[in-house]
């Protein structure tokens, strides 16, 4: 797949952002990491990303929390970036948080690397 803008990877673990990286890294998926989402936001204000990879339960705020300010952010825009939650909850209202806040998809962090491929890609605008 051919991509020109990176994969924002946003997680408060070192450990989770070096592995979703070298994951994504394997497929040829560039990335951007955020330890957290006020990184995530900050980063957001000056760089494009074809999708985010976000983590549901940060520091300081949910990923939940993070998706629902940049949806607000992205309002009258134009612009919508696709986000993927990743959590380690199996809870349909974490689930049903995450999507209400505008998260596209919500994934298990123990999804098969070949499911979370699958699903980034159907997001990802190629050109």
């Amino acid at each position: 797949m051919t991509q020109c803008l990176p994969v924002l990877v946003v997680d408060d673990s070192e450990i989770c952002l070096t592995g979703v990286s070298l994951l994504l890294a394997r497929h040829g998926i560039a990335t951007k990491l955020a330890k957290g989402t006020k990184a995530a936001l900050s980063t957001l204000e000056c760089s494009n990303f074809s999708a985010i990879l976000m983590d549901y339960q940060m520091i300081g705020a949910t990923g939940a929390q993070c998706a629902s300010e940049i949806r607000s952010r992205e309002s009258g825009s134009g612009c919508r970036i696709p986000i993927i939650g990743l959590t380690s909850h199996d809870d349909a209202a974490v689930r049903s948080d995450c999507l209400l806040a505008g998260m596209d998809a919500v994934l298990s962090k123990d999804v098969e690397e070949d499911v979370l491929i699958a699903v980034l890609n159907s997001f990802i605008k190629s050109d």
